[in-house]
């Protein structure tokens, strides 16, 4: 007894706009964390993203305990966005092969479930550091014997991708759930195309 399709060309058309969706959501998310989000000049410089961050204040290179935390959380990101990204890819090749499987719905829903509950965990860490190197700017002084010692200014400045992925309905919620409602409906049709 021969399986029944489960892909017509509308479904197979919407299974690849889905996957090609996560595809996009876990790369989006990946750059999200390797890319430089700020920049600082002045007595303090250096470039902060948040899988990494290089600074030197008074040619000291520091270490900031919080940034150290948050380099650690987007390593979980980081290992959610590869599963998203093998999802999608192996959504995309089955589905160019016509393999009709159940298993490339459950994929995508799996994946795009994982993906919206990670990019909480995204935006949360990107708004703690933001506010951890927002804190940097500011005027540097100190007392000394000889009275008040100016050293200098810090100037914070947000870079392009940091303004094109985190406005303020960040970029990767809007992929992320475009990816969820996509994976629903496809899961929602296989659901009643096997009962």
């Amino acid at each position: 007894m021969r399986e029944r399709k489960l892909f017509s060309k509308k479904s197979k058309r919407l299974t690849l706009l889905a996957s090609l969706v996560g595809l996009i959501a876990g790369f989006l998310s990946f750059l999200a964390t390797i890319l430089p989000a700020y920049e600082v000049s002045g007595v303090i410089h250096g470039i902060f993203a948040l899988s990494w961050y290089y600074v030197v204040a008074f040619n000291n290179r520091i270490f900031l305990n919080v940034l150290d935390t948050i380099s650690f959380l987007t390593v979980i990101v980081n290992v959610a966005n590869f599963f998203v990204i093998a999802s999608s890819m192996l959504a995309i090749v089955l589905t160019l092969k016509g393999k009709e499987n159940g298993l490339i719905f459950e994929l995508l829903f799996s994946s795009s479930l994982v993906y919206i509950m990670y990019s909480g965990l995204l935006l949360g860490i990107f708004r703690v550091m933001s506010r951890e190197v927002l804190s940097l700017a500011g005027v540097y002084s100190e007392v000394t014997s000889a009275g008040l010692l100016f050293s200098g200014r810090a100037h914070i400045h947000e870079t392009l991708f940091s303004k094109i992925l985190f406005p303020i309905i960040p970029l990767p919620l809007i992929v992320g759930f475009t990816y969820l409602t996509l994976s629903s409906i496809l899961m929602i049709r296989y659901l009643k195309s096997s009962s």
